[in-house]
């Protein structure tokens, strides 16, 4: 049984709450980015210890976060997960910027795609 708050309830006294669709948008980046972990920490070997690693680097007056970093072929790649089809990629730039990463990996609601770009940060290049 549904009320009018959203707030699902049953005969027991357990209760769940029911996201609603004009609210989701808040929560869609979040949602996002869980898909995306779920799958990343599962995609190793089924013997090894599943793990997931972020990047972040606060400095005065801004931070810098890499949502993930995963291993392959010797290198690290960082992965951005963006919800929509859109989004700055700031952080994501400046990592393979100063760490030099050969391949970034974006994942958003847009069709997947291979793009080579040049990355520069002003006053970083």
């Amino acid at each position: 049984m549904c009320s009018s708050s959203g707030r699902w309830s049953s005969r027991r006294s357990e209760s769940l709450y029911r996201i609603e669709p004009r609210s989701y948008r808040h929560f869609s980046g979040t949602v996002a980015e869980q898909f995306v972990g779920q799958h990343l920490l599962y995609t190793n070997e089924p013997w090894a210890e599943p793990s997931l690693y972020y990047w972040n680097r606060p400095s005065k007056g801004s931070t810098a976060e890499v949502d993930y970093l995963i291993q392959y072929d010797g290198h690290i790649l960082p992965i951005e997960v963006k919800a929509g089809a859109t989004g700055r990629l700031k952080s994501l730039q400046m990592f393979v910027q100063e760490r030099r990463a050969p391949l970034a990996l974006r994942f958003n609601s847009d069709m997947p795609s291979i793009h080579h770009t040049h990355t520069a940060i002003a006053g970083k290049e």
